[in-house]
């Protein structure tokens, strides 16, 4: 859960359906809603990230945009960009995704760079996705990111930067 001054709020689902709620609205508390059929996670949705408007380069001086990044047992990271109407008209469009696979465990452990310990599944099914357990981005760096996978790994990364405008499909919109 994380709460805007403007007293919204963000709720998952185990499905890996995205919703975000109101607080202010007892009427009609639904702001917007992206599920699993849509393009988001088709698992749990671990962790949720508010990216400062500061950060990621947030070109939009509009103060009805907000920027998350989720992280879901499906090893994959998507980037949303959820834009709050003026009216009761919202959105939540799909920006990125980036996908944690048992290759990008396994290379890690080949050069040596990551801390992790390698699960004998893993090196057997290299494509498969790689549940990402927890996520959190550097302090110092907007762009460092170190992720923790299901199968035990500790991943350091470089979070590659999205333009927050390039929507994909995947657009839920709600009024």
């Amino acid at each position: 859960r994380h709460s805007l001054s403007t007293q919204k709020t963000l709720s998952l689902v185990s499905a890996g359906e995205l919703v975000i709620w109101t607080l202010s609205n007892e009427l009609d508390s639904r702001v917007s809603a992206c599920g699993c059929v849509e393009g988001g996670h088709q698992e749990t949705v671990n962790k949720v990230v508010w990216i400062p408007r500061g950060d990621f380069n947030a070109r939009s001086p509009v103060l009805t945009e907000h920027h998350l990044v989720t992280f879901g047992a499906d090893g994959r990271i998507i980037c949303w960009n959820l834009q709050l109407g003026h009216s009761k008209a919202s959105a939540l469009n799909l920006v990125k995704i980036f996908k944690i696979t048992g290759r990008d465990q396994l290379s890690a452990a080949i050069e040596g760079q990551y801390a992790l310990r390698l699960n004998p599944g893993v090196a057997e099914n290299r494509d498969r996705p790689l549940g990402i357990s927890s996520a959190e981005f550097s302090p110092h760096s907007p762009e460092g990111l170190i992720l923790g996978t299901d199968s035990g790994g500790v991943l350091v990364a470089q979070f590659q930067v999205p333009d927050w405008s390039a929507l994909q499909t995947g657009t839920t919109t709600h009024q």
